[in-house]
């Protein structure tokens, strides 16, 4: 056997073994490439579940929770079409389906809660709301949604995050009103009204929140329209009665021995 004979067949399985590593190289990055889609098409839709879940208890707009649930659809029949096989993705697709059907024929029919313990969790929830609101300009921008449909859902969601802080406090006012404070219950009541007349949502029933708490700061009502604020758990009795007049400002109010 000649040297050359030798070296060639070297060379030949060198270069053998350089193709079969670069092809198997090829193939794990394209698996690995596969996943990533995999897991990022994933988490885009089960992000976007969650946060219809979490806007029930804010919203009964009912064109909401249909174009959100519309948009999962199209979420998880673009993950099924990138891969068949991916996290039971036909059950997801089915689960959505019905979603969509629910919303359709019954809107949302969860009970609607507002009221957050504390400012981290309503800074939680407000954040949580703007995550819709960028969703909403997101399948805008992706043809996804018509600019008509786009503008009142984003009002609906600009009040739901105005709401989420004065009905909030709201809450907490009435909860102090009926321990017998009722100076530091106005405080919070004038501290939703300010919120709400700051605010530059374009949502038919701000001026009625702005009104309607001014009722309440001038004892004209214990508490708001149970379609404004559903949440009637901490309302006062009616049989409880201020022992301070009623504020014209706030700091009538805080003076008020």
């Amino acid at each position: 056997m000649s040297a050359s004979f030798i070296l060639y067949t070297a060379l030949a399985l060198a270069g053998s073994s350089l193709a079969l590593l670069a092809y198997v190289n090829y193939r794990e990055r394209k698996q690995a490439e596969h996943r990533l889609k995999v897991r990022q098409l994933t988490h885009a839709a089960e992000s976007l579940e969650d946060m219809i879940n979490n806007l029930e208890s804010l919203s009964r707009e009912k064109e909401l929770f249909c174009t959100l649930a519309q948009e999962l659809l199209r979420r998880y029949q673009k993950l099924f079409d990138f891969d068949a096989q991916a996290n039971n993705v036909e059950v997801r697709i089915q689960r959505a389906q019905q979603l969509l059907e629910s919303y359709q024929s019954k809107g949302n029919t969860k009970t609607i809660n507002r009221i957050r313990p504390n400012d981290q969790a309503i800074n939680k929830t407000e954040r949580q709301i703007q995550e819709a609101i960028d969703t909403l300009i997101h399948m805008f921008n992706g043809k996804h949604i018509a600019d008509k449909t786009l503008g009142p859902l984003m009002r609906e969601l600009e009040y739901a995050q105005l709401t989420v802080e004065v009905i909030s406090g709201v809450a907490q006012g009435h909860k102090l009103y009926n321990e017998g404070e009722f100076v530091d219950a106005n405080s919070h009541y004038f501290h939703a009204q300010k919120l709400s007349m700051q605010s530059k949502v374009k949502h038919p029933n701000r001026q009625r929140l702005i009104d309607e708490l001014g009722e309440i700061i001038n004892r004209e009502r214990l508490a708001l329209s149970e379609d404004l604020m559903p949440e009637t758990l901490y309302n006062p009795d009616p049989n409880q009665k201020p022992m301070n007049s009623p504020g014209t400002t706030l700091e009538d109010a805080l003076t008020v021995e």
